[in-house]
């Protein structure tokens, strides 16, 4: 709900109520203080309070990145955490005529494809009447089952045999693991108003109190927890060749390619080594080891709630400018908060963790429970005053949750300080 919205309603019906109960305006008495005529008063003022305890829940949740497409999915891209298979498709320039006839100024490309799975490219120019065919580069063609860009990150992916390459996603489940938030004090606004509504004995007056206040919700925890490690597994053949060294990175790779005129064509030379599109069904595993994924993780639960508090206040004057009060209530807690998991899983022998996605969850829950303060105020001129004191709340708590993990946000038992200023009419 809109705070305006809410201060405004709250302010109207309680102005209403009080102003239409109005009784006849009483004479000067020193014992209740120099404007004790006046029935109703408005409070503005600060307020600072415990915070929310939360505890933080079944956290170590790392997510797959994108879902990994199994073998009968045929031919497509697959990324892994140590690895990515292309889906391949002909070059552009695999589809080049094998012969062209360049017009006078005109240069044209043409492809020759030989019986060994290689492909030559040239450029033919016509000057004047004259062709002059260069050759530009000798590379692998395309071949349905392989892939010719694709990337493995360490040696150790070979597989026992040397046969194939094996790429893995890894991902992580909650064991459970949680942690105690750090909390933090919170401070905020507040707005009363107060009608009187009469007198108890010569210093002594009863009065009934409604109000608003806002205070914040902050608390957040890091640090690492374990949690069940997921690995799934395919293997890709090398169909009989020698994997490449790891350290040429990402294939396709090329070399200088020098023709028989010992000129040279930088990056001419296609030197790739093609994969298997498909890994091997067989070859498919998904593997579980509980406690075995380390999970370093940000939990954040950020917030507000708005109290509604209406009660009886009791108020005696010590002189006709310092006094006392004391009220308590029934309140009301309308919480909202948002909860934020980032969390990364590092996983023995990947270059670098994996970053799972941030999260974020939003929840409002309205709390009902109970208030009391106690003040002490000095009345400074006939309208305006001051008052400072402490003050308790006391609500229930609710739960929050964000792609499994869990919060329970308590508002619970909370003591502060308040203060301001006020002003009768």
């Amino acid at each position: 709900m809109n705070q305006r919205l809410l201060l405004s309603l709250l302010a109207a019906s309680l102005s209403a109520t009080w102003l239409h109960a109005a009784e006849e305006e009483d004479e000067y008495s020193p014992e209740l203080g120099i404007y004790a005529s006046a029935k109703n008063s408005v409070k503005f003022g600060f307020r600072m309070v415990g915070g929310a305890k939360v505890h933080f829940g079944n956290l170590g949740i790392v997510p797959l990145r994108e879902a990994i497409a199994p073998a009968s999915a045929g031919e497509v891209t697959r990324t892994y955490n140590n690895g990515v298979v292309v889906a391949d498709a002909p070059r552009q320039d695999e589809g080049f005529p094998a012969t062209v006839n360049p017009a006078p100024g005109e240069t044209l490309l043409s492809t020759v494809v030989g019986p060994d799975g290689r492909y030559q490219t040239f450029s033919s120019t016509n000057n004047a009447g004259t062709i002059t065919t260069t050759q530009t580069g000798n590379f692998l063609s395309f071949a349905a089952g392989r892939t010719r860009s694709w990337r493995y990150d360490s040696p150790t992916q070979l597989n026992a045999n040397g046969s194939g390459i094996i790429m893995s996603a890894f991902s992580a489940t909650s064991d459970g693991a949680g942690f105690d938030g750090k909390k933090q004090s919170s401070t905020g606004v507040e707005f009363e108003l107060e009608r009187v509504l009469g007198k108890l004995g010569g210093r002594w007056e009863i009065s009934l109190v409604g109000g608003i206040a806002l205070s914040g919700i902050s608390s957040k925890q890091s640090g690492n927890v374990r949690s069940t490690l997921h690995t799934l597994s395919d293997t890709f053949s090398l169909n009989g060749q020698t994997a490449p060294d790891v350290s040429l990175g990402t294939q396709p790779t090329f070399a200088t390619l020098t023709l028989p005129d010992t000129t040279t064509v930088a990056r001419g030379l296609e030197t790739t080594v093609p994969i298997a599109s498909v890994p091997d069904a067989s070859s498919h595993t998904e593997t579980p080891v509980t406690g075995a994924a380390n999970v370093a993780g940000v939990w954040r639960i950020k917030g507000a709630y708005y109290v509604m508090k209406v009660g009886p206040e009791i108020r005696t004057n010590l002189t006709k400018d310092f006094g006392l009060s004391a009220s308590i209530g029934l309140a009301g807690a309308y919480a909202g908060t948002n909860y934020t998991a980032n969390e990364t899983l590092t996983v023995e022998g990947l270059a670098a963790p994996i970053v799972g996605l941030p999260e974020t969850s939003s929840v409002s829950k309205f709390l009902p429970g109970y208030y009391a303060n106690l003040d002490a105020l000095w009345q400074a001129n006939e309208r305006t005053g001051f008052f400072a004191g402490v003050t308790y709340e006391q609500f229930s708590a609710y739960d929050q949750s964000v792609g499994g993990r869990t919060a329970r946000i308590d508002l619970g038992a909370t003591a502060g300080i308040h203060g301001g200023i006020s002003i009768k009419f």
